[in-house]
């Protein structure tokens, strides 16, 4: 399993709203990745 987006490097296209990503920035942070 893998996050969209982080795996592969490159920015969701189309899939995600700019809720999404601040929700999936939030649960990555929880895991200690830096931006």
């Amino acid at each position: 399993r893998g996050i969209l987006g982080v795996i592969d490097g490159e920015k969701p296209k189309g899939v995600e709203s700019d809720g999404d990503a601040a929700d999936r920035k939030a649960l990555l942070r929880q895991f200690g990745y830096k931006f």
